[in-house]
């Protein structure tokens, strides 16, 4: 038998019906019943109706109120509803229906912040979800954030101190990496792809391109929608800060010293400290100029390579001390394998014939220079704690390669035993610029 519902109680009664026989109420045709949007669903029911035929909700009005109040259209109610607060619990309900999970996307609209919906959310709610998927817009913006966020903040704390930096980098780094990889993953879910797809970028000169073009494709669905709010002012302002203080200390304080690019970093014997050449001034460190010498050069030391130095000894120090050489000098460091704070090293002038040597305190500075020209440190055997100096071709000092105990700065040392040259393969500039067999005589003594 054909039935139809009763527009006032909802209720199913027979399609000829004339009254409801549930609530009572006479079904006439031919008349229109004043009708109201139903606060549940929206649809348009009579103005009588305690429960709506649609979603079968009961309809919950006011007594006191007056037919006018009842009638009231879905233009006024929505008006009504968007000065009424917003429950707290409402911009989570929505987020949970966003494209970040792939859920619902068409009426995902959210309030939330640009780091917030398009960082953080990703971060904190989707850190392995390699299952849902990602919309494109929501996943390019997650790598935008992510460079700017890693970047600017790595960026600043290196320029206070590299070490610092370095670390800042590389923690920020492994602790994003599963997200982004799951973020990928997902990202290949939304234009139908399997998650193991991403291996593509494995191929050599190809894989990553067919990859990025992968992760640009247009998928299913749509990104959530953000709001530039006042939480995206204070991210991007303490990255801000964090890279104008970084300027700022960088910049203040102390004199300059600029390593050499292809500059050697030799640790002392404790690894605390890493000694290498460099100068005063920034010109010498480009490539283009490193034959033009336009500052003074100096032996300099930093707590790590190419961190924060101090200097320890410069041309114009060894100058002073020694009126036959210049600003322009060439260096060789050979830390002491016995002491920490003491350094020894050659230092020669284009032209000179052969390089002299000296000593210098890495803490206080003080240095002594002498003659000859030192091949290395010996820390075992019968010769620890010693070097090897040659003192050929100088005037008033006999030939032969000679072994010295390392000293202190201001104690001199005689030399504990002398080796003819002939012993080794010839003359003393085998040694002096044959590192190979430099290291054959180390080994040998």
């Amino acid at each position: 038998m054909e039935t139809k519902r009763c527009p006032y109680c909802g209720e199913e009664i027979i399609a000829v019906a004339k009254k409801c026989k549930f609530c009572g109420e006479w079904l006439n045709e031919t008349s229109i019943p004043e009708q109201i949007d139903c606060p549940i669903c929206a649809e348009r029911i009579d103005a009588n109706a305690t429960v709506c035929p649609f979603c079968l909700e009961p309809i919950n009005l006011d007594p006191s109120s007056t037919a006018d109040a009842r009638s009231k259209s879905l233009g006024q109610i929505q008006a009504d509803e968007s000065v009424s607060p917003v429950p707290m619990n409402a911009t989570a309900t929505v987020s949970s229906h966003s494209s970040i999970s792939g859920k619902d996307d068409e009426v995902a609209v959210l309030q939330e912040g640009f780091f917030k919906t398009y960082f953080w959310n990703v971060v904190m709610q989707h850190y392995a979800d390699f299952k849902e998927s990602m919309g494109r817009k929501a996943y390019w913006m997650y790598i935008l954030l992510y460079m700017i966020l890693v970047l600017l903040i790595s960026t600043g704390l290196m320029l206070c101190n590299a070490t610092l930096g370095s670390i800042a980098y590389m923690v920020l780094c492994l602790g994003l990496m599963l997200p982004t990889l799951s973020a990928a993953i997902r990202r290949l879910h939304d234009i139908g792809k399997s998650g193991w797809m991403i291996l593509v970028a494995l191929i050599p000169l190809i894989g990553s391109i067919w990859l990025l073009i992968l992760l640009y494709k247009k998928g299913k669905n749509k990104s959530p929608h953000a709001k530039w709010q006042l939480s995206d002012t204070i991210h991007v302002g303490i990255m801000a800060v964090i890279v104008v203080l970084g300027i700022i200390l960088s910049t203040i304080g102390g004199e300059k010293y600029y390593v050499y690019e292809d500059s050697e970093w030799e640790p002392n014997c404790d690894f605390s400290w890493f000694y290498t050449v460099a100068s005063d001034n920034k010109k010498d460190i480009e490539p283009s100029d490193y034959i033009d010498r336009f500052g003074a050069q100096l032996i300099v030391a930093a707590e790590e390579p190419f961190g924060k130095v101090r200097k320890i000894i410069s041309s114009e120090d060894i100058a002073a001390r020694n009126p036959n050489v210049g600003q322009d000098l060439h260096y060789e460091i050979f830390p002491s394998s016995i002491d920490p704070d003491l350094i020894y090293f050659n230092y020669w002038m284009d032209g000179m014939e052969f390089p002299l040597c000296g000593k210098v305190n890495g803490k206080t500075g003080a240095f002594d220079l002498f003659d000859g020209t030192i091949i290395g440190m010996l820390s075992d055997g019968k010769y620890d704690g010693c070097y090897i100096r040659v003192d050929s071709g100088i005037p008033g000092i006999s030939d032969g390669v000679k072994i010295y105990k390392q000293s202190p700065i201001g104690e001199s040392a005689l030399p504990l035993c002398v080796y003819d040259f002939r012993q080794f393969g010839g003359s003393n500039e085998v040694f002096i610029f044959d590192k190979g067999k430099a290291a054959e005589l180390i080994g040998a003594l």
